[in-house]
């Protein structure tokens, strides 16, 4: 059996605390993380991100979500995808808690 707390990309939210008002605050801090990821301008390498295609142009994507490449002090493409993945649950949890879901509806 799969549990998903042990998954990096499920925040950890002390016990008891099911209200929509901290999913959507979560919600929008990831989705400010992704605004400013998208708004970047150049790749890790200097290169100009719009120039970039297929798989170069999302990674470079990516690792601007989370925060720039490894080596200059970011997450990279992993960051972002985790950055993503917060958003995505997030969302899902404030949907559900919204349908009067307990918090452990999974």
């Amino acid at each position: 059996m799969i549990d998903f707390l042990d998954y990096p990309f499920v925040p950890q939210m002390p016990y008891g605390i099911t209200s929509a008002d901290q999913y959507q605050r979560m919600m929008w801090e990831t989705k400010q993380q992704i605004q400013l990821g998208l708004q970047a301008q150049c790749a890790s390498t200097g290169y100009p991100i719009e120039m970039l295609w297929g798989g170069a142009h999302t990674n470079a994507v990516l690792a601007a979500i989370g925060g720039g490449a490894v080596n200059a002090g970011g997450s990279g493409v992993y960051g972002g995808l985790q950055i993503l993945l917060q958003y995505a649950w997030a969302a899902g949890a404030f949907y559900e808690s919204q349908r009067r879901l307990g918090a452990q509806w999974w």
